[in-house]
């Protein structure tokens, strides 16, 4: 939309319960109006948060036959996890 003129509406939205490291899901983006010249309907809006992609590689092991099995392990090949997060990635044989 447009604002005839220089009138500032002192629009401010926000997405009431969304925060960097919120879960992956929909929230709701509502707003206000400060300035008394006007009545502002907001009609509300969305916004989405999907899940961050990373790609891990299980690494290369050897172990001798008749030996114990080794710890296994993964890198993280691309992507970043965020701040302190668990993938909760187990390494597994098959």
């Amino acid at each position: 939309g447009s604002v005839y003129g220089t009138d500032d509406l002192g629009l401010t939205f926000a997405a009431k319960t969304y925060y960097p490291g919120a879960s992956v899901g929909a929230y709701d983006v509502t707003g206000s109006a400060t300035n008394g010249n006007y009545v502002v309907t907001v009609e509300k809006g969305t916004l989405t948060v999907t899940a961050r992609k990373i790609t891990v590689k299980a690494e290369d092991k050897t172990v001798e036959y008749g030996s114990a099995a080794p710890s296994l392990s993964y890198s993280l090949v691309s992507g970043s996890v965020y701040g302190t997060d668990d993938l909760g990635f187990t390494a597994k044989t098959s």
